[in-house]
């Protein structure tokens, strides 16, 4: 595999992949995926670079981008707490083949394994916002006035939601740029990938009026 030949570079302890173990034990301490996904990016990206532990990667990933969204989408729209994660998660499965296959056409260095779990990055992001910006968008339902207003407090949650969104854009590319032998993988699709990120937009804004949070 190609990502053997990063595996003899001597890493920083801050840049070493994440182990199995330290994985799994996030499944007991879930307040620590904000450690090893927005302050740890370095040891994230080194996992995905030099493909280590990528199922349970991707399943923390995975499970967060849903679970981490579910507060705020209560307070979104209180008939359908699961909504947002749906949105999320239902959105970037919906674009993800394309991504894989015109990588594979263009000639990505990145399988399929690690291209999901880098998307994943994005929506895992996006979902640990929204929890940041529940207390917010709840304080703001508590206490602006039920009546005509030019703003309301759902207007302001799909502001912050698109905050979210951007939020988790962002830190992808961070966590691209954290480890260099991921930078070089994926040297060869960063075009496709600033591409795809447009599609994805666009797919989550009609998910999102699909699901009537829009």
């Amino acid at each position: 595999m190609h990502a053997k030949i990063f595996e003899t570079e001597e890493r920083a302890p801050e840049s070493v992949p994440l182990s199995r173990a330290e994985l799994l034990r996030l499944l007991a301490a879930p307040h620590r995926v904000v450690d090893v996904v927005l302050a740890g990016r370095r040891r994230l990206a080194a996992s995905l670079a030099l493909e280590r532990d990528l199922a349970p990667l991707t399943a923390l990933l995975l499970l967060t981008s849903v679970a981490a969204a579910l507060p705020f989408g209560a307070l979104l729209d209180g008939e359908g707490c699961w909504r947002v994660g749906l949105l999320l998660v239902g959105s970037l499965l919906v674009c993800f083949p394309s991504l894989h296959v015109f990588g594979a056409l263009l000639g990505s260095r990145l399988c399929a394994a690690q291209s999901l779990a880098l998307s994943l990055v994005l929506t895992c992001v996006a979902a640990l916002f929204t929890l940041a910006f529940a207390p917010i968008l709840w304080f703001l339902q508590a206490t602006m006035r039920a009546g005509p207003s030019a703003v309301t407090p759902r207007q302001i949650g799909v502001l912050l939601l698109g905050a979210a969104l951007l939020a988790g854009v962002f830190h992808l590319f961070r966590v691209l740029r954290a480890d260099a032998a991921l930078r070089r993988l994926a040297a060869s699709s960063l075009v496709l990938l600033m591409l795809w990120l447009q599609l994805f937009l666009f797919v989550t804004y009609r998910m999102a009026l699909f699901l009537g949070l829009l």
